[in-house]
Order: C-alpha cells, then sequence, then structure tokens
C-alpha cells in the first residue's frame, strides 16, 4: 500500500528536527514531536504497522529527551537560601511535580496546533547566499514572486530566476552552471544575465529523464495549459484532440476544413505555433494532445522561445493557433482559449476527475539534496506564505489533485 505524500515529508521533518544541533534544543524537539503526530494521522497501524511502530518509537525518544531538557533548568538553578525551620521539598518530589506539570501542559495542547505553527510556519527559515534558477517559464513567474518575498524576509539571500525552458534548467543543473537566460531585467540584481554561472535549482515541466540519477525531485504546484486561437478564426470554440493532431500533421491546411456541429472556421490559412524542443510544455503537449502523433515541418513550428512569446506569437499571427499556460492566455486579449473534446479548462473540477488531460506536474530539480540556500527556498514555496501567489499565477497545489488521478496521469506519459 502506497503512504500519502504529506506522511514520508512529515516523518522527515521530524527526524531532521530530533537531529539538528541548532537552536535550542527542547524547540527542536518540541516540532519534532509535532511532525511525527502528523504523520502518524497517516501512518496508521493497521495499515503501516512497520512505519507505524518506527514512529512511536521515535516519538517515545523525543518525549523523553523533550522532558528531560525541561527539567535541566530545575536542575541548574541555585537553591534559594531559607530558613533551616521552615520544611522544603526534596529534590524527587520537586522533579517530579514539575514532570507532572509538563506533562499536563503537552496534554493540553493539541499537536494540530503544534504542527500548524512548525510545518506552515509563514516566515522563512533564513539562509544566506547565492542562489540561481532556470528552467521553465510557465513556472517562473511563481518563482520570481516567491523569490522577492524570500528575498524581502531574508535581506542575505539573492536569488536570480532565468527561464531557458524546463529540459535546459534539468540539462544546466545537473551539469551545475550554464547560460542563465530570461531573467527579468528589473529583477538581475547580480547582473548574471547571459553570463555562465553556477545553476543551484531546475525549474521543470516534465520529470528528469532517467539518465539523471543524480537530481532530486520537489514537486511544487499544478500547472494546466490551454489551446489558444488568433482573434481571426472565428466561430470555434471546442476541438477535439483528434483535430489538434491533423492540425500539427497538416491534415488540415485552413480553417474551412475544421468543424464543430456543422460550424466551420473561415477561410484563412492554419498557422500553428508550437515551443521549442528542449520545452516541457511542448513534452506536455505532445504527450497529452498528440500522443505520440508526430508533427510534420511547417510554417510557424517552434518559433515560441518561452510561454509568454508564444501566447504572443499567437496573437500578432492571422490563422494561427498554439499553446500556453491557462493563465498566461487569460491575459492576453486578442485569442481564444478552447475547450479540448467539449472540456473547459477553466473548470479545474475537470482537471481533478481526470477529464480535461492537457495539465502537468511542476518541478524544482536540485543536484543530490541542494545547498541550505535551495532547501531552505524550496521549504518555503510549500508554506503558507506564498500560497496565494498560486491563485495569482493559475496554478495549483499538489493535493488539490488526488493521489490516483496524478499517478494515473504520470503513466499515460510513460
Amino acid at each position: 500500500m502506497q503512504q500519502p505524500d504529506p506522511a514520508e515529508k512529515a516523518y522527515q521533518q521530524g527526524l531532521d528536527y530530533a537531529r539538528s544541533t541548532s537552536g535550542k534544543r527542547h524547540e527542536n524537539l518540541q516540532r519534532a514531536i509535532a511532525c511525527y503526530e502528523v504523520a502518524l494521522q497517516y501512518y496508521t497501524s493497521e495499515a503501516f504497522p512497520h512505519q507505524w511502530q518506527q514512529i512511536q518509537q521515535d516519538l517515545t525518544r523525543a518525549y523523553s529527551e523533550f522532558v528531560q531538557e525541561r527539567l535541566k533548568p530545575a536542575q541548574d538553578f541555585p537553591a534559594l537560601s531559607r530558613p533551616s525551620s521552615r520544611r522544603r521539598f526534596p529534590f524527587p518530589l520537586r522533579q517530579g511535580l514539575l514532570l507532572v506539570l509538563i506533562v499536563v501542559v503537552m496534554l493540553a495542547i493539541p499537536t494540530t496546533v503544534i504542527a500548524t505553527n512548525y510545518l506552515t510556519r509563514s516566515d522563512p527559515f533564513c539562509v544566506s547566499g547565492s542562489l540561481n534558477i532556470d528552467g521553465s517559464t510557465a513556472l517562473q513567474p511563481l518563482i520570481e514572486a516567491a523569490a522577492a518575498d524570500y528575498m524581502q524576509h531574508c535581506p542575505g539571500a539573492l536569488i536570480t530566476v532565468g527561464g531557458g525552458a524546463s529540459k535546459t534548467g534539468l540539462a544546466d543543473v545537473e551539469r551545475g552552471h550554464g547560460i542563465i537566460v530570461g531573467v527579468n531585467p528589473q529583477k538581475d540584481s547580480g547582473r548574471i544575465a547571459g553570463r555562465d554561472v553556477p545553476i543551484d535549482i531546475g525549474d521543470s515541466d516534465i520529470f528528469a529523464s532517467p539518465v539523471q540519477r543524480d537530481l532530486v525531485d520537489h514537486q511544487v504546484a499544478i500547472g494546466v495549459f490551454v489551446m489558444i486561437l488568433n482573434q481571426d478564426v472565428t466561430g470555434l470554440h471546442n476541438l477535439s484532440t483528434s483535430q489538434i493532431q491533423r492540425i500539427y500533421t497538416g491534415v488540415y491546411q485552413n480553417w474551412q476544413q475544421v468543424c464543430v456541429h456543422g460550424v466551420c472556421g473561415p477561410n484563412v490559412p492554419i498557422v500553428p505555433i508550437s515551443r521549442t524542443v528542449n520545452s516541457g510544455t511542448r513534452f506536455t503537449f505532445e504527450k497529452y494532445i498528440l500522443k505520440g502523433v508526430a508533427t510534420v515541418p511547417g510554417i510557424g513550428l517552434e518559433r515560441a522561445t518561452s510561454s509568454g512569446n508564444a501566447v504572443q506569437e499567437v496573437e500578432n499571427n492571422p490563422g494561427s493557433i498554439g499553446y500556453a499556460p491557462l493563465y498566461l492566455a487569460s491575459q492576453a486579449r486578442d485569442v481564444t482559449i478552447l475547450s479540448i473534446d467539449g472540456q473547459d479548462p477553466h473548470n479545474f473540477s475537470l482537471v481533478q476527475q481526470d477529464k480535461y488531460h492537457f495539465w502537468n506536474i511542476e518541478h524544482m530539480y536540485t543536484r543530490g539534496q541542494g545547498s541550505p540556500l535551495a532547501q531552505s527556498f524550496i521549504d518555503y514555496m510549500s508554506g503558507d506564505a506564498i500560497a496565494h501567489l498560486f491563485s495569482r499565477f493559475g496554478l495549483r497545489h499538489l493535493t488539490d489533485i488526488p493521489l490516483d488521478i496524478r499517478n494515473k496521469h504520470v503513466l499515460e506519459a510513460q
């Protein structure tokens, strides 16, 4: 039986806190206890007996050490001078009373409250240094906004976000360096755009290749993609998957050939717009829309270098069709967002029900576990502080889609 995603994450966080040598020991133990309690909400004794027993043992050790840590101030505090005629409690009794008090207080605090404080705290655990990120242009706006928020809280960090496409980001982070491109000039404080620099995180719309075994996957969001039409292509608001395949394989050359319920497009040549071969969005399009059907060279193919550029190309070229992230397409005035097989991409419940298939998981990859700053920033990406940014950029949290639907979607791309 496969464990739920949050369970292992909470358990590993608990182990990290229990092993941590920085900060106050009793606070780290309290955090570890909270994490273990969260993990046990998923790892039940019936479904996961081995994991349940292991976490129970770790929890017992954490509680025991926590109590001893809280007793230390009482043990170390010098005894006050008192008149000999006044009876004093013997130390073992005072120690026992303090132990009872600690246990009562801990039982009175719901573990979910502790977990909320430490698992989803709003402020980042600040790490100083430089962090360079390259890859997906679909994920780039969210990462840029999150980086700005992180640097506001942590002035010692300098984060630069590029947009060289998913496969470029994966190659760069595996190699350890690359020429970073697509950096917003207003957010290039280090003036590194166009330079060969260390790459610490690779953003991607797709999974890394099996041969990139040293890369560690951090899944951060769900991205929904759409088909878009130039405004000159009137009368069409829905295309079937097979019609899109015929357009991108050259079977259809004019919009008059494309008909839906007896309504055909105008007498305008079809100009298919596609992303470059290193694009994760193109990979997603080929896997879930073309479904292995090979495209043929033609006017307009492979001309868009980024998600934003793809939208602009469709806006500026009469008769064109392309694909892009939903949030970017929604901002454009001169394109029509299409339903696919009668499924409206604006209705996210259709994704959740496995009826709208043009979406993918968004990833942040590190080589190994990554630098301390990379780990801190990725943790920040999953916290409550930037939850509002997801909706701003049209992205969804992983847990918004049932695990079985996510797994099925991944298998379909194999």
